[in-house]
């Protein structure tokens, strides 16, 4: 349990490096990167060589850049934060249950109601120094896999993605070189998601948030994911 613990808050740390680098696609040093990410200057120095899709600058010592290939170029460029899972489980006769899991890299919420019979998942990303870290798009699919083993542990009932039903979702990207003159945010909304444009204190950042239901196996086909 502790091995998989950290196997996991080193692909945590990892997603957050390649988060910021792909803001920043002139390159940044490895004070750079602790000083935005919180990660703290030594470890970023020990993982930056190993950080799949990152490399160093050839021209510049010390400097370290997002490697754009397909991997990373498109929807894997996103992040998402608060993300909310729902599963209705009508033969569930137990009691109600409350669990919250939290760290420093992302909190989670997870219920059952004895009434409801629905069991829910909220995934959110804490603020550290008035600043938030999304995860990834990439780690979507293990929010998917610890909602399952929650239904299992706690209802003990197999569940798939066709089951799953995403309520809400945000997407974003940060721009750590664009800047928003004059104004704060820019909101455009359509039938699906609500588009926003927004200046935070270190970054321009683009959001859409879905505005109706889909499917857990419909989401991954639109993004791509098997």
């Amino acid at each position: 349990m502790n091995k998989r613990k950290v196997q996991t808050l080193t692909i945590d740390k990892h997603d957050k490096i390649r988060t910021y680098l792909s803001g920043t696609p002139e390159g940044a040093t490895p004070k750079m990167i602790a000083l935005y990410t919180n990660i703290t200057h030594s470890s970023v120095r020990g993982m930056i060589k190993k950080v799949d899709g990152v490399e160093q600058v050839p021209e510049v010592r010390g400097l370290y850049r997002l490697v754009h290939n397909s991997y990373h170029d498109g929807i894997f460029s996103y992040n998402f934060h608060n993300l909310l899972c729902v599963i209705y489980i009508p033969d569930y006769i137990g009691s109600k249950i409350s669990k919250t899991l939290s760290s420093d890299l992302i909190n989670t919420e997870f219920s059952i109601g004895a009434k409801s019979k629905q069991a829910t998942m909220r995934i959110s990303t804490p603020k550290v120094n008035g600043t938030d870290y999304p995860l990834n798009l990439s780690s979507i699919t293990l929010a998917y896999f610890l909602f399952k083993e929650l239904v299992l542990k706690h209802a003990g009932k197999e569940i798939t993605t066709r089951d799953v039903e995403v309520r809400s979702i945000e997407f974003n990207k940060d721009y750590y070189n664009l800047k928003l003159e004059g104004i704060n945010c820019i909101t455009l909304e359509n039938l699906i998601e609500q588009f926003k444009v927004y200046q935070k204190s270190d970054k321009l950042r683009i959001e859409h948030k879905l505005k109706i239901p889909f499917k857990a196996d419909e989401l991954f086909s639109i993004l791509g994911i098997k």
